[in-house]
Formats: C-alpha cells, sequence, structure tokens
C-alpha cells in the first residue's frame, strides 16, 4: 500500500467537505470542527491554513485558479502552482490540492499530466479528485461501464487515493439502500486492493434536493457500512448549510450555528476516533452479506471461509479484517436495516477453535465477553476481537 499522506495512526482522517459558502470563518466554526473530531477539511482556501493548524486540522486546499480540463495550460498551471507551493507547500497544516469533482471520463488524461506536475513539484501532499459514484448516468461518466470507468481513471491519473460519493438515503427508502450503494464500495475497495492504494468514501450530512435529513442511525449506517468495506477514509457532505437548492439541517447551519446533526457526526466521529488506531491498521480480507429476502448484492455473499457461516437478522453485513501488528482478526458487523433495531445470534464457521469477544466503545482496547444474542440499532454496528474459543 501507498504511504497515507500527513498519516497520524492515532487518527482516522475525517474530513468536513467545507468551501467557500454563507458562515464566517470564526475561531469558534474551526473549534467546532476539532470539537466534532474531524482531521480535514476539503475545498478549503489557503487562507485559512493557519487557523486550521491552530485547531489540529489538515486541509485540501483550492488551487486558486482555474483548469480548463478539455485542454489544460500546462506550462501556465505549472507557473501558478509553483507560486502556490512557494507560498504554502511547507505549511503543517497543509494536506493536499482539490483538482475537481465528479469528472468526465474524457478529463482524465488531462487530471493525469496536472497530477504527475503536482507531484514532481510536490511529492509530499495528495492531488485530490472526487469520481462520480455507481449509478453515475452515461452522459456524466462517458461510459456506462462503471469498471471501465475505475480502471481509465486508475491506469491515466495514478492515483494516491480512490473514492467518490454516493448519497444513499432519499426521502423514500426508510428502510434499507439500494444494492448499487454497495456495488460502488464494492468497486472502490476492489480497484484500491488492486492497485495498492487506499479509498474514502463521502456520505451525505446535509439533506438537499431528494435526501433526507440524517439521524444518528443514517450518519452511524453511511460510516461503518464504508468502514466495514475497508475504506481508510471518510468525508461528510456538507458541513456548512449551503444557502440554495432546499439544502437544510446540515451540521452547521447557513449562519455558522450548531444543528442537531452536529452533535450526531460529533458523536460518530468520536466513536470512530476511539479506533483509529486500529481501523488505520487493519487489513480488509473479506466483505459478505446475509439477507433472509435473498437481497445480497452480487458477488457479495458469504465465501466458504469466512469467520462467520451464518447469523440472524433480516439484513446484515460483515466485514473482516487482519491487523498486521500481531495477525488478530476483527470482524464488524453491521445492520443494514434502517428502521428495525436486530438481536442477532452468531454462527460460528469453526466454534471449536474460534470465539468473538466485544471491542468496547468508550474502551476498545479492554475486550468484553459476547453475549449469546446481541442487540443491534437500526444502521448499527459491532466490532467484534476473534479469540481462542478456550480463552474468552
Amino acid at each position: 500500500m501507498k504511504k497515507i499522506v500527513n498519516f497520524n495512526p492515532e487518527r482516522f482522517q475525517i474530513s468536513a467537505w467545507g468551501g467557500s459558502y454563507s458562515a464566517p470563518r470564526t475561531e469558534e466554526y474551526y473549534q467546532s470542527l476539532e470539537d466534532a473530531c474531524y482531521s480535514q477539511i476539503t475545498g478549503a482556501e489557503e487562507s485559512e491554513l493557519d487557523a486550521a493548524e491552530r485547531h489540529h486540522l489538515k486541509l485540501m486546499i483550492r488551487l486558486g485558479f482555474n483548469i480548463d480540463w478539455s485542454d489544460p495550460d500546462l506550462d501556465d498551471i505549472r507557473t501558478k502552482f509553483l507560486a502556490l507551493y512557494e507560498r504554502v507547500g511547507k505549511h503543517p497544516a497543509l494536506a493536499g490540492y482539490y483538482l475537481c469533482d465528479e469528472p468526465h471520463l474524457a478529463r482524465f488524461e488531462a487530471i493525469g499530466k496536472v497530477r504527475s506536475m503536482i507531484r514532481e513539484i510536490d511529492p509530499d501532499h495528495e492531488a485530490y479528485v472526487n469520481l462520480l459514484p455507481f449509478l453515475a448516468e452515461e452522459y456524466y461518466m462517458g461510459t456506462d461501464d462503471y469498471d471501465l470507468y475505475l480502471k481509465s481513471y486508475m491506469e491515466k491519473t495514478a492515483p494516491d487515493w480512490i473514492g467518490s460519493d454516493y448519497y444513499a438515503l432519499r426521502t423514500d427508502n426508510a428502510c434499507v439502500v439500494e444494492n448499487t450503494f454497495w456495488d460502488n464500495l464494492a468497486a472502490h475497495r476492489e480497484y484500491a486492493q488492486k492497485y495498492g492504494i487506499f479509498f474514502r468514501f463521502i456520505l451525505l450530512s446535509t439533506a438537499h434536493r431528494r435526501y433526507r435529513v440524517v439521524s444518528e442511525d443514517d450518519v452511524t449506517f453511511q460510516a461503518f457500512a464504508a468502514l466495514a468495506y475497508g475504506a481508510k477514509a471518510l468525508e461528510y457532505y456538507t458541513y456548512v448549510t449551503l444557502d440554495f437548492q432546499s439544502y437544510r439541517g446540515g451540521p452547521l447551519d447557513q449562519f455558522g450555528n450548531k444543528t442537531p446533526t452536529w452533535q450526531i457526526v460529533a458523536l460518530v466521529n468520536r466513536k470512530i476516533q476511539t479506533i483509529a488506531h486500529l481501523l488505520n491498521r487493519f487489513e480488509s480480507t473479506k466483505v459478505y452479506h446475509f439477507s433472509q429476502n435473498c437481497n445480497i448484492p452480487s458477488g457479495q455473499g458469504c465465501p466458504a471461509d469466512s469467520i462467520i457461516k451464518a447469523v440472524s437478522g433480516k439484513e446484515i453485513l460483515v466485514g473482516e479484517f487482519r491487523d498486521p501488528l500481531n495477525d488478530d482478526q476483527y470482524v464488524m458487523i453491521v445492520n443494514k436495516h434502517l428502521h428495525d433495531p436486530e438481536l442477532l445470534e452468531f454462527a460460528l464457521r469453526e466454534p471449536e477453535k474460534w470465539a468473538l469477544s466485544r471491542v468496547a466503545t468508550v474502551h476498545p482496547d479492554v475486550l468484553q465477553p459476547l453475549d449469546k444474542l446481541v442487540w443491534l440499532a437500526p444502521g448499527g454496528y459491532q466490532l467484534l476481537k476473534v479469540v481462542p474459543a478456550k480463552k474468552r
């Protein structure tokens, strides 16, 4: 795997989509991000770097100049980027440079040239691109084959990361999300592992258009579903609520005030940061689904060599991990149902050899015995450690 830029083994990369929105960039704004356990802001301005450093945040900054991706002037871009690098390239709060969002396949060659130029000048920071998700239409992607879209991106741009958004929480799907949500995560996991890089996932934190105001269950589900697939970074869209297109209910409102959503993302982020030392080490080994309604994404059923061979519950996701530090194995369980809690019972493939212990939320290094039956909230999760059966 490639090295993570600005990697902190004790802190998981959780980004807020920043952007130049209406809320003022006061000290209280940055303090609210720090208090909510974010580690990064995406789409920020270089003028924010000093404030970000004071609040232990990294910034993915905008370049400050436009690029014509249909015909980029590389000499002009180099001149402008060199000036930017001279100003901020050594700033301790710099995470990287925001290039573009959801590009058409026809732009990949130009992105690759610009990224190569940036890497030549500044090999220590990422050149950030957010891809289109699995369900994007051919008009936007340039192809109706998502596998081709990702393969072309990898081969033409040589990225440090791969990832996309996918906002699955619409007002009309309160119970379960569509299988394309899982197809999207599976595709990014596959390409990240194939090319030896990491993947990030961008989730919904602000309602807009047909997407709903998120609950604690919604945010927990999105975050831990991605983590179960092995995501090494999360990003929330947005942090400040935009003042158009029916945007509502973001962590900060248009005036910069904390909303109930802020409390939700702060809680979920803190849970993630509590186990960051584990998540950052984990190697994703398997992902599979159980469903009473045979609603299993294609190719993502339970494999013959899984740790868990059966689990009760309507819709359950399982991610398996190896910790290379000590060769320990872990299992993350996620309730895919967003309306009903689940009372789960696990059947291990080798119960005479292995057992499961619960990784506690507040003190994750202290294992707790796993009851035979385990409740999971709607969209809820549980991280479990695989332990010898005689040493529970």
